[in-house]
């Protein structure tokens, strides 16, 4: 102990926090040496993060310190000392700081540092008592991930911040590439928890980010405003569009969530617009609308999770409708509405061409024909839809998904004059088909008689159709063809030239009188 201006200092304490700063500022010297952060990288990159993940260093996050200070560069002082603040708080803040300072230059260290996080935070053995609550806390990690990549762009709405576009050629320029550009790789990288129990569904951040971006763009249950502009403010971003089709290869139960999503959204605003024609027209339904555009646009990116026989036929519905009812127009939407066109016409390509929708008459034979349900409903909904209903020029062509039908004419048969009938509907009362009663026909009486008719339509008449009788439901009979039914009378010559000759019988008749002549 000594005095000074009259206060007693205790030299062990100064010494003992003066040793600690000390030793912080020595450590972080070292780690911004450039071979020991080019030899942490080489580590890092062969995979050997047991070094920083041993036990005593998961006391206090203190293997990932000492990583976050090893693989960040000089420049980067403060923001090494920022993030030792945030691992102080909450994981959620340190995850957020991690993400705004995320650049070209840090990406690297990014991915090891999320890495570091998920190996520490998986558990240590399937057999392990411990290992369902090990599997919890990773599914809220990675939960908090996604959420924290959510609110990356939200922020970024809420401060009126302008994300970079995608530029390529002359125009492209370094400082673009920022953390909204960067993250889709991240995210993509990121490694699955391991160690994960059998009864344990597989997490990852792709698929929590998917979760929550289709309940951050699902509307449809809350007509908030603000809601509304900041899903179409995110579906217009490419950043943001980018992050969402990276995130759905390989997550097959999450890309089919957020696909119903979209699907309900559009199927709301669809009937909305057949409820009020009007409404697509009105200026209170402009921002929905352009959410609506954007929607489709997304769609577009993702039309493969479309093309699946369970919601093959609903989709095509509500496609036509967006464009029966004006949602998207011709003339408005020009490019938006071909797209649209477009992608019903693949649908229903797609369900008279994919093999898993074809569906054999006859199993047993090879040579059988097959049958189409999933195109038979499609046809049969979009029918019910038009319900032969007047269109304007501009939505003709909608009428091209339908089938061509085919037009039916009836034809009258005949047979040899005499001839008795053998089916029971065309006997008289005191017949039956038993007992016929044989009637005598004048062998010098030659002639036919009506038979039935029969319904024929313009593909049963077509030129060598009739050779494979299996392909008609009713072939070619020569009682079809021997006879044509003409109301013929005889008429003199005389009577037929008189018709010839220039008349005036009108003359005959006493035409009525005009307004202001008097006749």
């Amino acid at each position: 102990m000594f005095v000074c201006n009259s206060k007693p200092i205790d030299q062990r304490v100064f010494r003992r926090e003066y040793i600690a700063e000390l030793s912080k500022g020595v450590l972080m010297a070292m780690c911004e040496q450039e071979w020991v952060t080019q030899r942490i990288y080489r580590r890092c990159e062969d995979g050997a993060l047991d070094c920083f993940s041993s036990h005593q260093l998961r006391k206090n996050c203190l293997g990932q310190q000492l990583l976050r200070m090893a693989l960040r560069r000089r420049s980067e002082r403060e923001i090494v000392r920022e993030l030792t603040i945030c691992n102080g708080n909450s994981k959620k803040s340190l995850i957020d700081k991690l993400l705004n300072v995320l650049n070209i230059w840090n990406t690297r260290a990014t991915y090891f540092d999320f890495k570091l996080m998920i190996r520490e935070i998986s558990p240590e053995g399937c057999t392990s008592k411990h290992a369902q609550q090990g599997a919890i806390a990773a599914d809220a990690l990675l939960g908090e991930i996604g959420k924290c990549c959510r609110d990356l762009f939200t922020q970024s709405h809420k401060s009126d911040k302008k994300l970079p576009p995608a530029a390529v050629g002359k125009a492209f320029r370094l400082k673009d590439i920022t953390a909204y550009w960067l993250i889709s790789p991240l995210v993509h990288a990121c490694p699955r928890p391991g160690n994960l129990p059998a009864s344990f569904p597989a997490i990852t951040v792709q698929g929590k980010f998917l979760k929550e971006a289709a309940a951050m763009l699902d509307t449809s249950s809350d007509n908030n405003k603000e809601r509304i502009q900041q899903s179409t403010w995110l579906l217009s971003q490419e950043p943001f569009l980018n992050l969402v089709l990276t995130c759905l290869n390989g997550e097959e139960q999450q890309r089919d969530g957020l696909v119903g999503s979209m699907l309900k959204q559009l199927q709301e605003l669809a009937l909305k617009a057949k409820d009020n024609p009007l409404l697509p027209y009105l200026r209170i339904f402009s921002l929905e609308r352009e959410g609506v555009l954007l929607r489709i646009s997304l769609v577009g990116g993702m039309f493969d999770s479309v093309c699946h026989t369970s919601i093959c036929d609903t989709w095509a519905l509500t496609l036509f409708q967006l464009m029966l009812y004006g949602v998207i127009s011709k003339e408005r939407d020009g490019y938006l509405f071909d797209s649209c066109y477009d992608m019903l016409s693949t649908l229903l390509v797609w369900s008279i061409t994919d093999p898993m929708n074809a569906a054999a008459m006859n199993t047993q034979d090879p040579d059988t024909k097959f049958r189409f349900p999933t195109y038979s409903l499609i046809v049969k909904k979009l029918r019910k839809e038009l319900n032969e209903r007047a269109l304007i020029p501009e939505l003709r062509s909608l009428i091209q998904f339908l089938p061509i039908p085919k037009p039916q004419f009836e034809l009258i048969t005949c047979e040899p004059y005499g001839t008795l009938p053998t089916s029971p509907q065309k006997l008289g009362k005191s017949q039956s088909q038993g007992q016929i009663i044989q009637t005598t026909v004048k062998a010098n009486r030659h002639g036919l008689q009506f038979a039935e008719k029969v319904k024929l339509s313009a593909y049963d008449i077509i030129q060598y159709l009739n050779i494979d009788s299996t392909l008609l439901k009713r072939p070619w009979n020569w009682s079809m063809l021997q006879a044509v039914k003409l109301d013929r009378l005889p008429v003199p010559v005389q009577r037929y030239i008189q018709r010839l000759v220039h008349h005036s019988h009108y003359n005959e008749f006493v035409r009525p009188t005009i307004c202001g002549m008097d006749r």
